[in-house]
C-alpha cells in the first residue's frame, strides 16, 4: 500500500509511479485518461476530478479523500514555492 506520509515534496501519483517503474501512459491507462491529464496532475497545472481520484486511489491502495486532502496540500505547497 502505498504510504502518503512519505511523499511530502513530491506528488503522489509521480512518486508513486516511480516507486513502482508505472509511465506516465502506462498509468493514464490505467486511470481512463489521457497522457496530458497526468502531466498537468504531476505538474501541478490541475487536480483529478473526484472520479479520477478514485481510481488513482485505486490503483495506489489509498484512501480517495486523503488522497484528495493530500495532493491539494503538495499542490498549494507548490504553488507557495516551499
Amino acid at each position: 500500500m502505498f504510504d502518503l506520509k512519505d511523499w511530502k515534496s513530491r506528488n503522489p501519483l509521480k512518486q508513486w509511479r516511480a516507486e513502482n517503474g508505472i509511465t506516465q501512459t502506462d498509468a493514464a491507462a490505467m486511470i481512463g485518461v489521457g497522457v496530458q491529464a497526468v502531466q498537468r496532475w504531476e505538474s501541478g497545472a490541475s487536480m483529478p476530478s473526484a472520479g479520477c481520484l478514485d481510481e488513482i486511489a485505486a490503483i495506489m491502495g489509498a484512501e480517495p479523500d486523503e488522497l484528495s486532502v493530500e495532493w491539494s496540500e503538495w499542490r498549494g505547497e507548490r504553488k507557495k514555492g516551499l
